[in-house]
């Protein structure tokens, strides 16, 4: 595990943003492993930027969502699915084809979970997976509990990730869902590169917590500890527990 610091919050958006357009450029189909929420808005505006410029070409990239609500359409305003379409998809001029998005409304959601592997393992995994991180140490939303070899399931959310996503609801807790479809830790490990970027002091725990204790499911981000090729891209905020 690599761990970059930056001395503000652009520049730690731009290190990991330009990185993963390198890889862009020596792979144009790269298969990219795409969050949501606040922390890589800024790496998308990027990527959008460059790719209008002329400088980076993102057209032909696979992209693919990490999770999403349980119990909500597509089309649904707070939908990780319209989120990517909004900040990935519109921006970089991709088919909607491109990015791929689990089905919130599928109508046999563990089946949903089964088709998603298959998928993955079909076109042979992920290159390079981008993570946020969530302030009690989730990635994608595997919440503390989520054991190492999890993979694509149903998931329960916890109380403080309701909260923290409760924004995007009108900021009414109870509106937002209590389950949801999310890739596993096994599955996001099988990435070739892992890219997680944390930003904010919010961060500051769940970043001491991943990079100092003990891996384990306490902590979902740990297991980022065994990934050979873990790159973490912190700003000073995120960054204070850790010297």
């Amino acid at each position: 595990m690599q761990v970059h610091r930056y001395k503000t919050f652009a520049a730690t958006s731009f290190a990991v943003a330009r990185a993963i357009a390198d890889l862009v450029e020596a792979k144009p189909q790269l298969a990219i492993g795409l969050p949501t929420g606040n922390s890589p808005l800024a790496v998308y505006r990027l990527w959008a930027d460059w790719q209008r410029e002329g400088k980076v070409d993102f057209r032909s990239i696979r992209g693919f969502g990490l999770d999403e609500y349980l119990g909500i359409p597509a089309s649904h305003p707070a939908s990780f699915a319209n989120f990517l379409k909004q900040q990935v998809t519109i921006p970089l001029g991709l088919d909607p084809g491109q990015v791929a998005v689990l089905d919130g409304m599928a109508p046999d959601p563990a089946q949903a979970c089964l088709d998603w592997e298959a998928k993955l393992a079909e076109m042979g995994g992920l290159d390079v997976v981008l993570l946020g991180l969530g302030t009690n140490g989730h990635i994608a939303f595997n919440e503390p509990g989520s054991p190492r070899d999890s993979r694509t399931r149903v998931a329960e959310l916890t109380p403080e990730t309701r909260r923290a996503n409760a924004p995007a609801f009108g900021g009414d807790e109870k509106a937002v869902p209590t389950k949801c479809l999310t890739m596993g830790i096994a599955s996001l490990l099988e990435a070739r590169e892992v890219f997680l970027l944390a930003l904010g002091s919010a961060k500051a725990p769940a970043v001491a917590a991943m990079l100092l204790g003990l891996a384990g499911p306490h902590v979902p981000a740990s297991f980022l500890q065994a990934h050979p090729q873990t790159q973490v891209f912190l700003d000073p905020t995120a960054a204070v527990l850790v010297g």
